[in-house]
């Protein structure tokens, strides 16, 4: 599973449309789609690779010089509440230290059954999202909090929708970023003006029109992406048109038995880099290490995989706790958890069934009155 069927890997062999600029094989701009096709058909599968982990890291990249900063600074000088300071504090962190790097990796058994640990070296903090239908929960080190999500979902706290976002992510080093294009409006192939490569031009409803270029990779005896560009930007957002991703260091993986990019470029439109993303591999996850990592964990045991949490403090938002729990030397202190009822899917569940129960008797009454 997550390996190339003999039928798919025919189709990447025939997709040769260019060796160097030398045609190969007469291969046309409809092979080129099919090849575009399978690899979004492949990117519909997750995880991956069953029974693996995968992990990235993101390096933010993007600062100012040191005389910038300074400007920063004197326009900020005295206003404790300016904006700028935000910024300030980011552009100098970066300065000195270097880029913001994040680590991520994603256990997964399904769509619905996953977890997602985000360690962020540069503030020394971790982020843990998990997800199942039974129970979704966030552990950071300073706090837990627990959600039943059948039955309501605090504003901030919907877990289960970043995991479209994560998988956005993968998707640029597993498939180029070709795994959007289902979302698109519309998507379509043409001819380079380099004849050694192919355009894959896809165009959203918000007005962005971005372009991947396709290069034959020798080695790999079959198309990588090279690049994709933002050519056109939704009104007001002008300033991302040139923008562009590039995608680098293709070998063939073991794990998922395709090609897979390892390295991820975002520049911005003056062609300085802005954040770097590093594949850092599949690792094989034993039978039953994900029902422990997907379990609640007790901020007084250790967890699966962070060890002893230092939250101090629990959000139990399900209907049976309703309470925060704070952790001081002196034990464990508990307070009713106040949350509001408009968020309870229950809520709108039984409004929906007490309008549909009004308007059911407004019928009747009407019927009534006019016979």
């Amino acid at each position: 599973m997550g390996r190339l069927s003999v039928r798919r890997l025919l189709l990447w062999t025939v997709a040769v449309l260019t060796l160097w600029g030398t045609p190969v094989l007469g291969v046309d701009q409809e092979d080129v789609e099919q090849w575009v096709r399978s690899v979004v058909e492949r990117s519909e599968e997750f995880p991956p690779v069953p029974g693996y982990s995968i992990g990235w890291r993101e390096e933010i990249v993007e600062t100012i010089s040191a005389a910038e900063l300074a400007a920063m600074r004197r326009e900020a000088s005295g206003k404790p509440d300016h904006p700028l300071w935000q910024s300030i504090e980011m552009y100098s962190r970066r300065l000195q230290n270097g880029p913001d790097i994040t680590r991520i990796r994603l256990y997964a058994r399904d769509a619905k059954h996953w977890r997602c640990n985000f360690t962020l070296e540069y503030l020394d903090k971790y982020w843990d999202r998990t997800v199942t239908p039974k129970t979704t929960w966030a552990l950071t080190d300073k706090q837990l909090a627990i959600i039943d999500p059948s039955y309501q979902i605090p504003n901030g706290r919907d877990f289960a929708r970043s995991l479209p976002s994560l998988r956005g992510q993968l998707g640029q080093f597993l498939y180029g970023g070709l795994n959007s294009l289902p979302w698109m409006e519309s998507w379509s192939v043409h001819r380079a003006s380099d004849p050694g490569a192919w355009l894959v031009r896809s165009t959203h409803t918000s007005g962005s029109v971005h372009e991947y270029v396709l290069r034959w990779h020798d080695e790999l005896s079959q198309f990588i992406v090279a690049s994709r560009t933002e050519v056109a930007a939704p009104p007001g957002r002008e300033d991302r048109v040139g923008s562009r991703v590039e995608y680098s260091g293709w070998r063939h993986d073991d794990v998922l038995g395709s090609a897979i990019c390892t390295e991820v470029r975002r520049l911005s439109k003056s062609n300085t880099p802005t954040t770097l993303y590093f594949l850092e591999g599949f690792e094989p996850l034993a039978p039953d290490a994900l029902e422990a990592m997907l379990r609640v964990p007790d901020v007084q045991q250790e967890d699966s995989l962070r060890g002893m949490p230092t939250a101090t403090t629990v959000y139990d938002y399900r209907p049976e706790e309703q309470k925060v729990a704070r952790l001081t030397p002196d034990g464990a202190h508990e307070e009713p958890l106040v949350v509001p009822r408009q968020h309870s899917k229950s809520w709108w569940r039984t409004a929906g069934w007490i309008l549909l129960t009004a308007l059911v008797v407004l019928f009747v009454a009407l019927w009534l009155r006019n016979r």
